[in-house]
């Protein structure tokens, strides 16, 4: 950046925004999937480092593409950052259907375990996925390592429990996405695998030694920073005192210990100078709870940026016209207290110098939308269906005889038994609380567990709301309808049980967490997905994901359970 340009334009340039809703009004805000006018002066006269999109924000190949280049091509910075969480199964932003629907981090590392490493593969056809929309920084992969069973924001967001795999496809994930000319960012440094709350809502703490920390979560960002220089590192609104001790006064009075996001020790000293990171450091957004409950929105980006983030993601929401100047008060008061913390001037040739950098290294190429959903990465999404699925116990269907088909989500029962009768078998979807009418038949049990949280909607503000009409634009093709029965008394392990004690057969399919009641693998053949997407395409009426055309094969007795558990389960 140029010597003579100002503090508020030098502060400006180490922001993204995400621009998900705009109206008039806060009381008549839509969806943004093109560039409104006053949208399009802010960003002529505000030099941002970039924006992030969500669901919100696409509806169609051609829409997307129009409104990446209409940001760029508005922009006082037409070198801008576009980025998204694209981080495959759980997590992705992009409509379903929209993109190739490939499986997330812990289906990969099931097929990894498994010896069928595609995480390089799938990462690349990723990125050229997303090059294509306009998109050239992906907050991916996750390297925390899941060692929490009860974790309620990574959980099958990660590759596993293990170290080395962590580190081993973590670091194949990079590789791959950023030979397809995207920027990765690792995240959440530095380590969000062993907390108990979901920073999304609250701040979460992590309570490993000093050993510990470096022997499990701090290992995967050495390992793939020395082997894969990532574009970016992502923090976490997490407390990890063992690393940083010192504490901060909070908005409300209260002295708390400080979050890594706020920690000059954990990322200056820790990540800049131990692990000799010399990419990009961006907070996660700043409007998740950990931060935003805690920290009004100026104190939160002066202590991110003097800790040593280069870039603050989602520190101030624009929603409206009135909103443009209220973010020209944040911008001053943001300059007004830079005095206070010296080493954000100190160090601001040097972090505008790697924004800079990552911008040149990933520029916007113009990938030819034809690859989207090509029929190489298409077979490439059902490979890793048929190499991830993981199985304890065995048996299969018997034809001539009826299967029941229930579980705690409608649309993914449904989308089962639509694949077996593909296959020629007599299906009934029922209720839980019918199933007792149904003993000694097959059964086959489908479980959405855990249901969707703020992580899958993108932030807890949206997932609070209603979203009976954003089930497609949130990204999971239709919102699962769970069915929960709550006026149905009997345990489900009990009613397995029960149904194999009349003669029948069961089989438990996880869709999503691994982490089951032990007990189930006693009373039912158990099959682990990870990944589930429940639409079901018209008028073939087939199941659109492979994973529900490899479960039926499996199921069937036509294919064995390729993949391997990345995790404990017992």
């Amino acid at each position: 950046m140029h010597p003579v340009d100002t503090l508020r334009q030098q502060l400006s340039r180490r922001m993204m925004l995400d621009l998900r809703r705009f109206g008039n009004s806060k009381t008549e805000l839509s969806p943004m999937t093109q560039l409104p006018l006053p949208w399009r002066e802010f960003l002529r006269d505000i030099p941002l480092a970039g924006v992030i999109l969500f669901a919100e924000n696409i509806c169609s190949v051609e829409q997307c593409i129009g409104l990446t280049e209409s940001l760029r091509q508005a922009s006082a910075n037409p070198s801008m950052l576009i980025g998204i969480d694209q981080e495959g199964g759980r997590v992705m932003r992009t409509p379903r259907g929209l993109c190739t629907d490939f499986g997330g981090p812990m289906s990969l590392g099931a097929a990894a375990t498994a010896g069928q490493s595609l995480s390089q593969s799938v990462a690349e056809a990723m990125g050229l996925e997303l090059q294509a929309l306009g998109i050239n920084l992906n907050f991916a992969p996750t390297v925390d390592v899941n060692s929490n069973p009860n974790n309620p924001v990574i959980n099958v967001r990660a590759f596993g429990e293990s170290v080395d795999l962590v580190c081993r496809e973590g670091g194949a994930f990079v590789a791959g996405l950023q030979t397809s000319g995207v920027g990765a960012a690792l995240k959440h440094f530095p380590g969000h695998g062993d907390t108990h709350t979901d920073s999304h809502i609250g701040l979460a703490r992590v309570d490993r030694s000093v050993d510990d920390a470096f022997a499990i979560d701090i290992a995967p960002y050495r390992e793939v920073i020395a082997r894969h220089n990532p574009a970016a590192v992502m923090t976490a609104h997490i407390q990890y005192p063992s690393l940083d001790n010192s504490e901060i006064t909070a908005s409300s009075g209260e002295v708390i210990t400080r979050p890594a996001t706020l920690s000059r020790e954990i990322l200056s000293d820790l990540l800049r100078t131990q692990l000799g990171f010399s990419g990009v450091i961006i907070t996660d957004a700043l409007d998740m709870g950990a931060i935003a409950e805690n920290f009004d929105l100026v104190q939160a980006a002066l202590q991110s940026l003097a800790a040593g983030a280069d870039i603050l993601l989602m520190p101030f929401r624009i929603e409206c016209p009135a909103d443009f100047s209220r973010f020209d008060r944040f911008l001053d008061e943001l300059v007004a207290g830079v005095a206070a913390f010296p080493s954000i001037e100190r160090e601001m040739f040097a972090s505008l110098s790697r924004i800079k950098s990552l911008e040149a290294k990933y520029p916007p190429l113009r990938q030819t939308s034809r690859v989207i959903k090509c029929p190489e990465h298409l077979q490439l999404e059902e490979r890793l269906a048929q190499q991830s699925i993981c199985a304890i116990g065995e048996g299969h269907l018997r034809r001539g005889h009826q299967v029941i088909v229930s579980g705690n989500s409608k649309s993914l029962a449904a989308s089962v038994a639509v694949e077996l009768r593909q296959k020629g078998f007599d299906c009934l979807v029922k209720p839980r609380k019918a199933l007792s009418d149904y003993l000694s038949h097959q059964l086959v049990w489908v479980e959405l567990n855990p249901s969707d949280a703020a992580v899958d909607w993108g932030g807890v503000d949206f997932y609070s709301e209603d979203h009976s009409d954003l089930g497609q634009l949130a990204g999971h093709g239709e919102a699962p309808s769970l069915d929960q029965d709550p006026e149905c008394e009997l345990d489900l392990t009990e009613l397995l049980a029960r149904n194999l004690n009349a003669g029948g057969q069961n089989w438990f399919l996880a869709m999503r967490s691994p982490y089951i009641n032990p007990q189930l693998v006693s009373v039912a053949t158990v099959l682990f997905a990870f990944h589930y997407s429940s639409a079901v395409e018209r008028p073939m009426n087939r199941a659109v994901s492979p994973v529900y055309r490899t479960l039926a094969e499996i199921l069937c007795g036509e294919r064995k359970a390729a993949g391997s558990l990345p995790v404990s389960v017992s």
